[in-house]
């Protein structure tokens, strides 16, 4: 199953951001075992620990789209978002599951089912000053996100929950610009994928390989 990744600059690997911190400071070895040697992964895994011990942290991170995003993007939003603007250049990785680490940990985000239970169940408005809303909120959140499958580890839980919602990513960025219509305070098009399914995957100080990059523009 393909994923899709993308970015300004042109990558020869993706990388979360705790890696890339990392490759700033500790140098990779001179050799071609494509970095795997054993003494640098100590030394990545402890810097991982000190600035990023939560496995979920947000640093460990990489996206990850479950379709190609469409080319026509900016015209979905008229203009108005503030990343996927008319003319803008891309990287698009294709990123092949089989790729990836076998016990990838992930959280497939802005599911239907979420969108449903924030808007339409949850009071957001009352827990702005109720910390203790916001907590049941969401734990609400992840609760669900549990029960439907779409957080967990592993390749072959990843490609289920993805089946769930492959088909039709131009039809949640449309439901998304309708939202902002009636919730412009909730800044979505401040947000690359607010409403849309997508991956965040949590591969911390190992990089992650593509088998295609394309260069891409929206209009």
């Amino acid at each position: 199953m393909n994923f899709y990744h993308y970015s300004i600059e042109p990558f020869d690997q993706i990388k979360s951001k705790i890696l890339q911190e990392a490759n700033k400071t500790i140098e990779p070895p001179n050799s071609d075992d494509d970095g795997h040697d054993l003494a640098y992964m100590k030394e990545l895994l402890m810097f991982q620990k000190s600035h990023a011990p939560e496995a979920f942290d947000y640093r460990r991170s990489v996206s990850m789209f479950l379709e190609p995003i469409p080319r026509n993007l900016a015209s979905i939003f008229n203009g108005e978002h503030q990343f996927w603007k008319p003319g803008i250049e891309l990287w698009e990785y294709t990123i092949d599951s089989r790729d990836l680490p076998k016990k990838i940990p992930f959280k497939l985000h802005e599911s239907p089912e979420v969108i449903d239970l924030i808007y339409n169940k949850q009071d957001w408005d009352s827990a702005k000053e109720n910390p203790k809303l916001v907590e049941k909120y969401s734990n609400d959140i992840d609760r669900l996100m549990f029960e439907l499958g779409l957080s967990g580890e592993g390749i072959a839980h990843m490609e289920v929950a993805a089946r769930k919602y492959n088909r039709g990513i131009e039809k949640y960025y449309r439901e998304a610009y309708e939202l902002h219509k009636k919730y412009p305070e909730d800044k979505i098009l401040q947000k690359y994928a607010s409403c849309v399914p997508h991956f965040m995957i949590y591969p911390g100080v190992q990089f992650i390989s593509y088998k295609e990059r394309q260069q891409i523009k929206l209009k």
